[in-house]
This record gives structure tokens, sequence and C-alpha cells, in this order.
């Protein structure tokens, strides 16, 4: 035998890596030499490093899928903003479309009553041509007329 072989090296380690507080107090009072709880030592210092770099890994996948969350997100922004510019553009065309219809309406309105008061004096310069159509049918302007000398 060895002069400073320990229990531990003819078991394996005195700490397994997955053992509660009670298991670790358990594993501490088996200890009975140096190289016992060097081992002991090295064992809980790997289980702590380990539960620390889980712990780690996790909070680093978990920030990767906050990133990725965050990348759908911004491009669900980007997408309704390019939405929202589309309607604002949308919205000024028929702004500038209702605005050329109304100019063309009051247009057509100034036309109209233009139009009318133009109707109603031709009708009025008409009323003469009227009443000497009439002065000459009642007259007897038709075959019997004198003529012009």
């Amino acid at each position: 035998a060895q002069p400073h072989e320990s229990p531990a090296s003819k078991k394996g380690p005195l700490v397994p890596s997955s053992l509660s507080a009670e298991d670790d107090i358990e594993a501490l009072r088996k200890v009975r030499t140096a190289e016992d709880f060097r081992s002991w030592h090295q064992a809980m210092e790997r289980r702590i490093a380990e539960a620390n770099e889980e712990k780690y890994r996790k909070v680093v996948q978990g920030l990767r899928d906050d990133e990725v969350s965050v990348a759908e997100m911004l491009a669900i922004a980007f997408s309704l903003h390019q939405k929202l510019d589309q309607i604002v553009e949308q919205r000024r065309a028929i702004f500038e479309t209702t605005g050329r219809f109304r100019d063309d309406c009051e247009n057509l309105v100034a036309e109209r009553k233009r139009l009318g008061e133009l109707a109603d004096a031709v009708r009025k310069r008409l009323k003469y041509f009227e009443e000497l159509e009439t002065l000459t049918a009642r007259f007897g302007g038709g075959k019997e007329s004198i003529p012009p000398t």
C-alpha cells in the first residue's frame, strides 16, 4: 500500500456531484486525512463551479431568448411603421383627391350659375322674337302677308 493512500482513493470521491446540504455535511464528517479533505474540497469546488456555470448558462440562454424576442418585436414595429407610413400617404392622397373634387364641384356650381344667368339673358332677348311670332301669326304673317318692297 502507498503511504498517503486514503479510503477515498479506493472508494471514489467522497462527495458525489448531486448531493444536498445534509449529504455535504455527512461527507465532511467522513474526512479523516488531508487527502480526504483535498478530495472533498475539490468536489465541493467542482459542484459550486458547475452550479454557477449552469446558473450563468441559463442567464445567457435567457438573454439570447430575449434578444430573439426583441428582434422579432423590432421587426413587427418596423413593419407597423411602414404600414403606418402607407396609411399616412394614402390619407394625404385622399385629402388631395377630395380637395380637387371639392374645387371641381365649386367650379361646376359657379359655371352652372353663369350658364343659368346666360340662359336668362338669352330668354329675355328671345322674348322679342316670341312676341313677334305671336303677332305675326295673329295678323296673318303667313301666305297672305304683304311682301316687303
